[in-house]
């Protein structure tokens, strides 16, 4: 008896030997342990303070085109309608380097804009965006609305990055539209561990939406994916961007599927001080 207490200590000493021997060892290597979420979310919101000055010294640093894709589909998949888009953006006169075909219309500074196949929505009024992006802005009442947790961390872009993943809150009362909505967002996050970037964000609906009581309407899914780029002067951009709605307006069913994308992206050698002094005006966008 007295040796298979001896035996039992023994094996105890050696396995926590073990553990405090692969502790140090992932210390020396410099493996850190993984940030706690709010942790990540406090670098997230003090990033969002840059993100205007960001945009406009890219602007100003890069030509680039944006695309923009906009396809309707019926409940079937079938294509009803189709609208492509072009939004250049140059901070010099000059537009070599891009597609031939593509006309340029001065804007205000040296900026430069045009748009293929225009459409415009009649009911939409000149000068307002459909949508509501205020409604959704990463605030603490949003935060509120969901757990977070941090699952990983892997190199991105060469730089260390953690895995940030969300989903509702159930327990907390659903008060207007938004809130209802919110409840059924969820996904997961690549957050840039040293600046707090959101490198890649994917969003899902966890179940339908009924509007009105399914009388008005009802959107049956929605997932949103975004990625953003690095350049070498350390100004971020979205590369990619796209969503697809599936709901009911009524008795009529659409599929709605949107897709935004940047393209030559070349650094502008009459703009070296971009970073230093962002223009003041935006790129200009045709209906």
């Amino acid at each position: 008896m007295g040796s298979l207490h001896s035996d039992l200590m023994r094996g105890s000493w050696l396995a926590l030997c073990g553990v405090l021997c692969l502790g140090m060892s992932l210390m020396a290597e410099g493996i850190q342990p993984l940030p706690s979420p709010d942790t990540v979310l406090r670098l997230v919101s003090t990033n969002a303070l840059r993100e205007a000055k960001n945009d406009r010294a890219f602007r100003r640093r890069y030509p680039f085109i944006k695309s923009r894709t906009e396809i309707e589909k019926s409940a079937r998949g079938e294509i009803k309608k189709q609208t492509t888009s072009l939004i250049t953006n140059t901070p010099k006169s000059e537009v070599e380097g891009f597609p031939a075909g593509v006309k340029f219309a001065k804007g205000r500074d040296t900026e430069a804009s045009t748009v293929s196949n225009p459409t415009r929505d009649p009911a939409a009024k000149p000068g307002k965006r459909q949508g509501g992006k205020r409604e959704f802005q990463m605030d603490n009442e949003l935060l509120s609305q969901f757990r977070f947790e941090v699952t990983q961390r892997e190199i991105r872009h060469g730089r260390p990055a953690v895995r940030l993943t969300f989903s509702p809150r159930l327990e907390i009362p659903e008060r207007d539209m938004k809130a209802r909505f919110l409840r059924r967002m969820a996904g997961e996050a690549w957050i840039d561990e040293s600046e707090g970037v959101l490198l890649t964000l994917d969003v899902r609906m966890t179940s339908p939406l009924d509007i009105a009581g399914g009388l008005a309407g009802a959107i049956k899914s929605f997932q949103f994916h975004s990625e953003r780029e690095r350049t070498p002067e350390g100004l971020w951009f979205t590369k990619d961007m796209n969503y697809r709605v599936d709901y009911r307006e009524v008795f009529t069913r659409k599929i709605m599927e949107t897709s935004e994308s940047i393209s030559l992206v070349t650094p502008s050698a009459t703009a070296p001080s971009a970073m230093l002094h962002p223009p003041t005006s935006s790129t200009s966008e045709n209906p």
